[in-house]
């Protein structure tokens, strides 16, 4: 039983852990989001070699936004006996299947492979597809009985060691075909054996010719002194020429290389000078970071908004003591108005009575003057009246003034208060701000917020530089890309000293000058070959033999080839036949095994699935599936008789048995990759009954968008 499943580094998984328990459990997934990608981490993690040199499969499984090889994944696993880790680290190059239980640890593949089939019933990746494995595209892609009978053969064709037989049949036959075609009758493209029969006949009957021609000449032939010492000559012609075009090819292909070691030689050196300058420069900006270091604190922000409020304060409190000084010259302004409005009313009134006092004498005279005794009664109440309003209005001028007086002193001085008020509140703002400009070293509010200005920027221009140092680097250290300098360097030197010696410099020559000296290595050879044949020419002539010993040779040669060529095609036919043979009767075994146990598998829920109108099943040697009717009284084929439901069901069923006689024991392991889709929910109910029988000896792994299947088991979302 597999425990957990861990992936780091593959594809869109940067890291992934997954439990799993005894008997159903349920991957839930929508598109996109990892199942089959967890499917192919599992195979890998399962089958895959740590030290594979497989460009392809770094290529479908690096990680989505990176480029990294650190892939590493980890299967826990429980049998009755034992528990075990299996472990692939792709990028240490380390794999190890470790029994926990007695601390025994493997880490050869071979032997790892070997220990997940004896231990935990894991067998090669092939057999564990074709039995472990059930995915919706098999289901629906039966339409005919043709597909159940190819799905079928595609299946029982794989051999216990992962061979696939049905394929390998075909092959097998093909090849045989090829081989004896021809040989029962005539043929216009003759197979292997016939046509090397016939070119064999030929040789034959030419060999015996030229041996009878050669045996009338069996003197020993005499060759020219003279031809032997210009072949000499042309040898020694020959390679020095030779010397030279190898020098020239030698000097072509060190000076490739060594400038393409110049280029990169040139692109490192750029990086690193580019990366010194910026590494100075962040220096510099780094230094001045430092010079302002308190502007990094979390509450510098806190500070600023605390001056902007204080200056807002000041300049509210400012604006107030302002109001108040006008409003204080605005207040003595109209009091002294006020007195001197009042004072001119009393005024009047002091001259109502003065001049009533005025027209009472005058009438006391006009009263001496005319002799009429009226007027000098109506003259004393006037003089009365006179002297009480001129009493009257002294004394009410005398308290008016000294009232006046008493109010204007009093609003001056809560004024003053008020303004002495907002000064004392302005100087708490004031300290506060010398306080934060002591704890940032600035002068004031401008100084303040240019330095934090500057420091921010500072901040990003560190930022970009880091940056742009990281795109230099592409990924290395600044120590590795030295080190690539240094390893070109070394190159180059290396190429210099021993690959460019002054005998390949010397041998430099232009593209006419090689073509010549490649014309006069052909011409030396030509004209060896001509000597050589004149020589032998020579040499038959004193003979008078028209067969040169060449072309016996030759025809010697080509006959034995042909010989031992014959007979390898003539063991490969015996082979085959044997082979063939061999193969049918295993596969014809293996279907009458499968037909047993399908029967006895299927027949245990196909009552059901068909509500008691089928009963009985069976496969043919040909893996024609049918089933048989009652009502009838026949053998059918499913399909045209059962829904497709219902049929997907009995492939699903068919499938699971012809797996157990592949493996000869029970499934440990069924994973199942949406195979479900068209079922409705009656079907998925008895399907759920079907799948919780079979887990009660296999675990079983359900991968899925639908969230139907969530109660059916163990649920993992993704």
């Amino acid at each position: 039983m597999i425990t957990k499943f861990t992936i780091k580094n593959f594809k869109k998984f940067g890291h992934k852990e997954l439990l799993f328990n005894k008997g159903i459990n349920i991957i839930i997934g929508k598109n996109e989001a990892g199942k089959s990608t967890i499917l192919s981490a599992l195979l890998a993690a399962l089958f895959a070699d740590v030290n594979t040199k497989a460009g392809s499969f770094f290529s479908e499984s690096l990680p989505w936004k990176s480029s990294s090889k650190d892939i590493y994944f980890e299967l826990n696993f429980l049998t009755a006996a034992a528990q075990y880790r299996l472990t692939r680290d792709f990028k240490a190059q380390e794999q190890a299947i470790k029994n926990i239980t007695t601390q025994e640890n493997i880490t050869d593949y071979k032997t790892i492979q070997a220990t997940l089939e004896t231990q935990l019933h894991i067998p090669s990746k092939q057999i564990f597809e074709a039995t472990s494995f059930v995915r919706q595209a098999e289901l629906t892609n039966i339409q005919f009985s043709q597909d159940i009978r190819s799905a079928l053969q595609r299946i029982s064709s794989i051999s216990p060691e992962g061979v696939k037989l049905e394929v390998n049949l075909k092959e097998l036959e093909k090849e045989l075909q090829q081989l004896v075609l021809g040989l029962d009758r005539p043929s216009k493209t003759p197979g292997s054996i016939k046509a090397t029969q016939e070119e064999l006949s030929l040789i034959t009957t030419n060999l015996s010719e030229k041996k009878l021609l050669w045996e009338k000449f069996v003197v020993a032939k005499s060759s020219s002194v003279e031809t032997e010492i210009q072949i000499t000559e042309i040898d020694n012609q020959i390679k020095i020429v030779e010397e030279a075009i190898s020098n020239y090819s030698k000097f072509e292909q060190a000076n490739k290389r060594l400038k393409l070691i110049e280029d990169q030689l040139l692109t490192t050196t750029n990086t690193l000078n580019a990366i010194s300058l910026e590494n100075l420069t962040l220096k510099q900006a780094m230094s001045q970071l430092k010079s302002m270091v308190k502007f990094s604190d979390s509450q510098t922000n806190q500070a600023a908004e605390q001056l902007v409020r204080l200056k807002q304060i000041i300049q509210s409190y400012s604006e107030n003591i302002s109001e108040q000084q006008k409003l204080l010259r605005s207040s003595s302004s109209t009091v002294s108005y006020m007195e001197v409005s009042k004072q001119a009313n009393q005024l009047r009134y002091i001259y109502v009575g003065i001049s009533l006092i005025i027209i009472a004498i005058i009438l006391e005279g006009l009263e001496i003057f005319t002799k009429i005794s009226s007027l000098g009664q109506i003259s004393l109440p006037i003089i009365i009246i006179g002297i009480i309003v001129t009493t009257l209005s002294l004394i009410l001028r005398s308290s008016n003034n000294s009232k006046a007086k008493n109010v204007s002193k009093i609003n001056d001085d809560l004024v003053t208060k008020q303004i002495a008020s907002y000064r004392a509140r302005i100087a708490e703002a004031e300290n506060e701000q010398l306080i934060i400009y002591k704890q940032y070293g600035v002068k004031d509010y401008n100084d303040f917020f240019t330095t934090k200005a500057k420091y921010n920027t500072l901040v990003e221009e560190e930022a970009r530089l880091n940056n742009t140092i990281k795109g230099y680097l592409n990924g290395k250290t600044y120590a590795e890309v030295e080190a690539q300098q240094v390893k070109l360097l070394t190159e180059k030197k290396e190429i210099e000293v021993i690959e460019l010696t002054p005998e390949v410099r010397a041998s430099q020559f232009s593209p006419n000058d090689y073509l010549r000296k490649r014309r006069e290595l052909d011409m030396l050879l030509v004209e060896r070959k001509r000597k050589e044949r004149d020589n032998n020419v020579n040499t038959i002539r004193a003979e008078d033999n028209p067969v040169t010993i060449e072309e016996i040779n030759n025809l010697e040669e080509k006959f034995t080839l042909l010989e031992t060529r014959l007979k390898k095609l003539s063991l490969r036919k015996i082979v085959l036949d044997e082979t063939l043979r061999l193969l049918k009767l295993a596969i014809a075994k293996t279907s009458s095994t499968a037909t047993k146990v399908i029967s006895t598998e299927v027949e245990k829920y196909l009552p059901k699935l068909t509500l008691g109108r089928y009963k009985d099943i069976q496969l043919t040697d040909k893996y024609e599936l049918k089933v048989f009717a009652s009502l009838a009284d026949a053998w059918i084929h499913p399909l045209g008789q059962l829904s497709l439901g219902t049929v997907d069901q009995i492939y699903f069923l068919t499938r699971m048995a012809l797996a157990k006689t592949i493996l000869n024991r029970p499934l440990d392991y069924l994973f199942l990759d949406d195979p479900f889709v068209t079922y409705d929910e009656e079907r998925l109910l008895q399907t759920k009954e079907i799948l919780t029988d079979i887990a009660q000896v296999t675990q079983v792994f359900i991968f899925t968008h639908n969230e139907q299947y969530a109660n059916w088991g163990n649920t993992l979302r993704l």
